[in-house]
């Protein structure tokens, strides 16, 4: 009897295991395109993550506004679930949103105006 709890205890474990590292596939790792839209305007950007260890890293560029390389700071990832900044000398702008495949959408937060964007995946990022 002690066998089969055991060999049923072992079997949760690695089902666990196997369940969590599934979670853990989407990754954030290429280059995003995408816009966010404030009021009536809509900006392009594009966006580049790499893994550094354990740690997820991350520029942008914002042409429209002469941003390009800026790096983001505060990059979380929980599950599906994603937080990125771009910290500039007059403020911030945060994107939160939810990751599904190659797509990420949510909210865009600057210090004067919400609203939304999305973006796409569209290629690895060279090392």
């Amino acid at each position: 009897m002690r066998r089969t709890a055991g060999a049923f205890v072992l079997g949760a474990v690695v089902l666990i295991a196997l369940g969590f590292h599934a979670k853990q596939a989407l990754s954030l790792e290429g280059r995003w395109f995408g816009q966010y839209e404030v009021a009536s305007s809509t900006v392009d950007f594009e966006v580049r993550f790499w893994n550094d260890g354990d740690r997820v890293k991350g520029t942008i560029d914002i042409p429209h506004e002469g941003i390009f390389d800026a790096q983001l700071a505060w990059i979380m990832v929980d599950s599906t679930s994603i937080h990125f900044e771009l910290v500039e000398k007059n403020g911030s702008r945060a994107f939160d949103g939810q990751l599904s495949e190659n797509h990420l959408a949510g909210n865009y937060v600057d210090d004067l105006a919400e609203g939304s964007f999305s973006m796409s995946r569209g290629g690895l990022v060279a090392q």
